[in-house]
């Protein structure tokens, strides 16, 4: 059954995964979803997005007992390192895990909450990390 829109998929979920163009289109999508109400939820944002952005909607989450973690799908090391130096310290780093996007690496970039409910979505779908 396909859901009629993005809210139906995040209400049915735990955790949904992003892949959007940009901040500005995951800014608007994580609006609605704590218009929804976001608490024990968590969403992992695997778009190429803005770090102040991903930061901002972060913080929102949290304050709404939601979980969001910046996770971006990247093969650039040059975008790795401004994420790097943006963030200081990335929570985990998964090289070539998605064999389908090879070569790819994700970081993932949030506190030690919204990084083990990334970890345990990653080993739910087969990802090793």
């Amino acid at each position: 059954m396909l859901a009629s829109s993005v809210e139906e998929v995040f209400i049915k979920s735990d955790v949904t995964i992003l892949s959007l163009p940009g901040y500005p289109e995951v800014e608007a999508v994580t609006d609605r979803f704590l218009a929804i109400g976001v608490k024990n939820k968590g969403v992992i944002d695997i778009s190429t997005s803005y770090p102040a952005s991903s930061k901002k909607i972060h913080v929102k989450f949290k304050a709404a007992g939601g979980s969001y973690l910046d996770a971006p799908l990247t093969g650039t090391p040059t975008y790795m390192k401004m994420l790097y130096e943006e963030y200081k310290a990335p929570s985990f780093i998964l090289d070539g895990g998605l064999n389908m996007f090879k070569p790819s690496r994700i970081m993932g970039l949030g506190d030690k909450d919204s990084s083990e409910v990334a970890k345990v979505t990653y080993k739910n779908l087969g990802i090793e990390i």
